[in-house]
């Protein structure tokens, strides 16, 4: 069988050549569509009883995947600065205005797409470009802090709703978030070194996990 296919190839040189190109022509139709997943739930049996109960559990909890963006200095100091919070500020603004890119076309891939059993091209408009879930994006500027005003009622008011002006004011900060057990050593450390933001992700959505270094 090896020597006919190799005469084969040999005497027909050219119908072998023309017949890998057209093949390699028409798996290259898929590439619109091809997309990149390592998520290792979805390597299993989606009918596999482990990824059902995973799935239940998320869907009853109403829990999302998690991007961590931890944020701390070189030296070991604290952030909590006038400074330094207001670029955390910063930092946390422009988390919550990234949105997802729509795919790009050109005529190129359009061609291709459309050599995919003539399937419709997708409606950019329609697609959902939110990533995060914005409304439950865990960080300092937020989140509320319970307080208790003159008559002695509690209150819940914006931790730091904007930067704080002086560095007796960010310090206050630190202290608040210490003195309250619900965010006491899960926002911030204790001296204020490490400071974390807590992204939730859409269903479906992915990104890389984030480390930051403050200069």
């Amino acid at each position: 069988m090896q020597r006919l296919l190799t005469e084969f190839a040999i005497r027909h040189s050219k119908l072998v050549m023309w017949s890998g190109l057209l093949i390699t022509f028409i798996f290259l139709a898929a590439f619109p569509s091809l997309k990149t997943d390592t998520d290792p739930i979805h390597m299993l049996p989606q009918d596999n009883p482990a990824i059902s109960l995973y799935k239940q559990v998320k869907a009853e909890f109403d829990i999302y995947d998690l991007v961590v963006l931890g944020i701390n200095s070189k030296d070991g100091s604290s952030l909590f600065t006038a400074e330094k919070l207001a670029t955390i500020h910063k930092i946390t603004q422009e988390i919550l205005e990234i949105r997802d890119e729509p795919p790009s076309e050109t005529t190129f891939s359009k061609f291709f797409r459309k050599l995919q059993f003539l399937k419709e091209d997708v409606d950019s408009n329609s697609l959902d470009l939110e990533i995060f879930v914005r409304d439950d994006v865990m960080a300092i500027s937020q989140i509320d802090d319970m307080v208790r005003n003159e008559a002695g009622e509690l209150l819940l008011e914006p931790l730091m709703a904007t930067p704080p002006q002086t560095d007796e004011e960010a310090a206050d900060i630190l202290r608040r978030i210490n003195d309250n057990p619900m965010i006491n050593g899960k926002m911030t450390s204790e001296d204020g070194s490490l400071v974390g933001i807590f992204i939730p992700l859409k269903n479906g959505k992915k990104i890389a996990v984030i480390t930051w270094v403050s200069e």
